[in-house]
């Protein structure tokens, strides 16, 4: 019920505050709508050098004096979009979940931040995302709420800190890692990629007057990202990954 009350005080904010593309593209998406991730692992067993990023960058969990930077609603030039993603993952930190890693520049500055959860938060993701990710074996984690301040973007943040991320599961006996990315968030998929993840499932999300429905359709060994196709054929695989 918290959630569903955070939720709807921040579409109030948005509105408030001139967001309304971002308040009808979420409640067009509640209303009717068929949304396709790739559900992507990693075997933490096989050997993988981290790519570079462009900038120097420490990898560390979450310290109070971040969240002020990371989860600022409020700063100036925020576009309605921002202030949406940060609400979302502000909730996530309150409730609890995993560990929340983030990537911070030389001048200790916060410009990346992304949970790890294991088995141990099964009962936890269960109730706050109600039954949308399967339950983790032991030695399973997954990555998610996957946030990049906007002034770092382009520095290749992302697959520098999962593969870190990734290091520290290993340590903990994690052998394999999971992560859910919408297959139209073409920069997310390549830094995964670059992160050395690998598609193998297929999750559809349908939305019909406000209530879910999730299908999972497991992908042949060696599916290519959608954009390692060749032009002719990215169109039809778009297509056929949508009608899954």
């Amino acid at each position: 019920m918290n959630k569903v009350i955070d939720r709807g005080a921040t579409m109030v904010h948005l509105l408030r505050a001139g967001g309304f593309r971002v308040v009808f593209s979420e409640m067009r998406k509640w209303l009717y709508s068929n949304t396709t991730f790739l559900v992507l692992c990693r075997d933490l067993t096989l050997p993988f050098d981290a790519p570079p990023a462009k900038i120097p960058l420490t990898i560390r969990p979450l310290e109070d004096g971040d969240i002020s930077n990371l989860f600022n609603v409020n700063a100036l030039g925020i576009t309605s979009e921002g202030f949406y993603y940060r609400a979302n993952r502000l909730y996530l930190l309150k409730a609890g979940i995993g560990t929340c890693y983030v990537a911070v520049a030389s001048d200790n500055t916060p410009c990346y931040m992304e949970w790890l959860f294991t088995s141990r938060d099964n009962e936890k993701i269960a109730v706050y995302f109600q039954g949308l990710f399967a339950a983790l074996a032991p030695d399973e984690a997954q990555l998610e709420g996957t946030f990049t301040i906007e002034e770092f973007r382009g520095q290749h943040v992302m697959p520098y800190a999962e593969c870190q991320i990734a290091q520290v599961a290993k340590e903990c006996g994690i052998r394999r890692l999971i992560s859910y990315v919408n297959v139209r968030n073409k920069p997310a998929l390549k830094g995964a990629q670059r992160a050395g993840f690998a598609p193998y499932l297929l999750r559809t999300d349908e939305w019909r007057l406000f209530r879910r429905h999730c299908t999972s359709t497991p992908l042949p060994t060696g599916t290519p990202y959608p954009f390692d196709v060749e032009p002719s054929t990215e169109k039809n695989q778009r297509e056929n990954l949508a009608n899954r």
